[in-house]
């Protein structure tokens, strides 16, 4: 599975918070524009929950999952697969 480059800056952002709302995500994340990001942000951030790279504390509220913090920790090779 390949991250795309928001995946990846998401996740690397909430490494270092250890979990933040969407507002401080897309404050935080190089998302670019768009007119409604915060439907953008929250497809991709629910695509990610799926995916079981992140967990949803509740409503708006992202962490990471502390096995996705030791994959962050190690080098990023297989990542652009």
């Amino acid at each position: 599975m390949a991250l795309s480059d928001h995946q990846l800056q998401i996740l690397l952002y909430l490494q270092k918070v250890e979990s933040a709302k969407k507002a401080d995500i897309y404050a935080n994340v190089n998302f670019g524009y768009f007119h409604n990001w915060e439907k953008h942000l929250g497809e991709t951030l629910s695509r990610m929950v799926k995916q079981k790279l992140i967990f949803r504390e509740k409503r708006g509220v992202y962490s990471i999952k502390p096995s996705q913090k030791m994959i962050l920790e190690q080098p990023q090779i297989g990542l652009f697969i």
